[in-house]
């Protein structure tokens, strides 16, 4: 009797461990296929140049540095008019130039990872231009 129990309790031992070894190895296998389809996307993204978005669409979301750094230079332009209503014009022009290099530094950073068809970065490229 007592062998009997002892063949039972190894028994739910070599499946439980096989159970568990069996899930284990599908969360491994999980991980391995989402990671391979990250980095050939990322391979894609790679070919594409820095004008187009990886994502696709025009909504797609911003980087969080891209978007304080548009915050940065609608505050820079808005210092610029205001610069301008004083007839400072060296300071307006000092600010202008602030803008233009958080401008140069997000391209630097961060060309490629968004679309530059992004409403925010549009309104903010256009307000520049028109400066």
């Amino acid at each position: 009797m007592w062998k009997s129990w002892q063949l039972i309790a190894e028994s739910i031992r070599q499946r439980s461990f096989f159970i568990y070894h069996e899930s284990k190895y599908k969360r491994t296998q999980k991980t391995l296929y989402r990671k391979l389809a990250q980095s050939a996307q990322k391979t894609v993204a790679g070919n594409v140049s820095p004008s187009i978005v990886a994502k696709g669409s025009s909504s797609a979301k911003l980087p969080g540095g891209v978007k304080k750094r548009l915050r940065d230079i609608n505050k820079a332009l808005d210092e610029c008019e205001r610069e301008l209503t004083r007839e400072k014009i060296d300071n307006a022009n000092y600010k202008l130039s602030g803008a233009r290099e958080l401008f140069t530094e997000i391209e630097q950073k961060y060309g490629g990872k968004f679309t530059t068809e992004h409403p925010d970065n549009k309104s903010v490229s256009n307000r520049y231009a028109a400066s």
